[in-house]
């Protein structure tokens, strides 16, 4: 059945168009239309490469968050730039990048914004590595 017969309009024909939460957000991003007090209240932003470390990045953003890490993760994996672009943006302290290297030795690429520094640092130590 067409979609509106469902609502009992037969033979009606239509045309229908989409934005993915994705683009809206590239577009909210370039205008800077997201509010001031959304901004600079994260602790750590995770970037990604893949679904697959994406996937990951939930876990461990998970188990920061149960320790009242304010924790976010960009919301899709995308190009390096683009993400970290936005962290900067955003004013975020640190970023954990989770690519294919660091998934297999079980550690994130922890970059401190402020800085510059980045380092290698196992996943059991990230909260001690923000906190310090």
């Amino acid at each position: 059945a067409e979609l509106t017969e469902v609502f009992d309009r037969k033979g009606m024909s239509g045309v229908g168009v989409s934005f993915g939460a994705e683009r809206i957000y590239d577009v909210m991003e370039d205008k800077e239309l997201f509010p001031e007090n959304l901004v600079h209240t994260l602790d750590i932003l995770f970037v990604t490469f893949d679904d697959y470390t994406h996937k990951e990045a939930f876990k461990l953003a998970s188990n920061l968050r149960h320790h009242n890490i304010k924790t976010d993760i960009y919301p899709s994996p995308t190009k390096m730039k683009k993400q970290m672009k936005y962290a900067d943006s955003i004013g975020v302290p640190f970023v954990a990048i989770l690519g294919g290297n660091e998934l297999e030795k079980r550690v994130v690429s922890l970059k401190n914004m402020l800085t510059g520094e980045q380092k290698e640092v196992e996943w059991d130590k990230i909260i001690e590595e923000i906190k310090h």
